[in-house]
C-alpha cells in the first residue's frame, strides 16, 4: 500500500505483550486505517465506548463502529489489487476466519524488517511511537 502511495490511508496499531507471542512489549503493526485514524494512531478504548471506557461496554453503552477508510459503499477499494494487505484478505472483511489470527503474524511485525517499516512510516507521517507506548 506505501508503494502505492497511500500510505497516508494506513494507521499504527499494535498487539499488546502476551504469552501467545513471547513477547514482553508490544508490536506495532501498520494496517489500513479507521476512518479519523489516517496516518495516525489506532482507535482506543475511549473511540469505541465514547461514553466511558471498556467497562461501559460491560454495562450496556453502546459500541461506536469504525469502519475502514478503505470502504467506499460498503465495498473496499483495494479488494481487487496486488497490494491489499494480508491481514485484510486472511482476517477480516474478504474471508474472515478462514486464515491465519492475527496473532500469527506477529513474527513478520517483530522482525528488523517489520520494525524498520514501521519506524520508516512513523517518521514519514510524524506519528510518536513514544506516545503510541503510552497509548490504550
Amino acid at each position: 500500500m506505501i508503494d502505492a502511495g497511500l500510505g497516508d490511508k494506513l494507521m499504527l496499531d499494535w498487539m499488546e505483550p502476551s504469552e501467545k507471542l513471547g513477547t514482553d512489549h508490544r508490536i506495532y503493526v501498520l494496517c489500513p486505517a479507521s476512518h479519523g485514524h489516517e496516518a495516525d494512531l489506532a482507535p482506543g478504548m475511549d473511540d469505541f465506548y465514547p461514553g466511558g471506557s471498556l467497562l461501559g461496554g460491560l454495562f450496556g453503552m453502546p459500541f461506536a463502529s469504525q469502519p475502514c477508510t478503505l470502504l467506499k459503499d460498503g465495498k473496499c477499494t483495494i479488494h481487487d489489487t496486488t497490494f491489499k494487505p494480508r491481514m485484510c484478505r486472511e482476517v477480516f472483511a474478504c474471508k474472515a476466519g478462514t486464515g491465519p489470527d492475527k496473532y500469527d503474524m506477529a513474527p513478520e511485525w517483530n522482525s528488523q524488517e517489520g520494525r524498520s517499516l514501521v519506524a520508516s512510516w512513523c517518521k514519514q507521517h510524524g506519528v510518536d511511537l513514544a506516545k503510541a507506548d503510552n497509548f490504550s
